[in-house]
């Protein structure tokens, strides 16, 4: 960070630290991100006085805690999960509820439309009936008075 001279009221020059650009974009972020410091972690003083279950769980509470500690003191890896986890139930939820009502609806379209793909070929196939038997008949009168002529 760069330095800054002053005078302070005695006469005496001090150096200020005035923060550098990524710095002020870091502290502008976990702002917008709304990130609060983390309290170091500590032991529970009646650690060894708890049941074993219990022990345990305080040991893992304090290395996730010191890690998390670790990452980030600033509270800023705290902050973004928050975020993105806001953001995956923003996502998800309305996934969650309006994909099961689109797969009935499109399994009933699929439904319809195998329904009405039988129609049609019952339907084809009705008209290439009626067709023959017209032609059929067509063909019976024809040959019916064709008979009656020749006698």
């Amino acid at each position: 960070m760069p330095a800054k001279m002053q005078t302070s009221n005695d006469g005496e020059l001090t150096a200020i630290r005035v923060p550098g650009r990524i710095a002020r974009a870091v502290q502008h972020v976990r702002q917008m991100l709304g990130a609060k410091p983390i309290r170091r972690p500590t032991v529970d003083p009646a650690l060894t006085r708890r049941a074993p279950i219990e022990r345990a769980a305080e040991v893992v509470r304090y290395s996730i805690a010191r890690a998390e500690y670790w990452l980030s003191p600033g509270g800023t890896l705290r902050s973004v999960l928050r975020l993105c986890i806001k953001a995956a139930l923003l996502i998800g939820l309305p996934a969650i509820i309006v994909g099961p009502v689109v797969l009935l609806l499109l399994e009933g379209a699929l439904a319809a439309t195998a329904s009405l793909a039988a129609i049609a070929a019952n339907l084809a196939a009705l008209s290439i009936s009626l067709i023959t038997a017209v032609i059929g008949f067509a063909v019976l009168i024809a040959l019916i008075r064709s008979f009656l002529r020749r006698k």
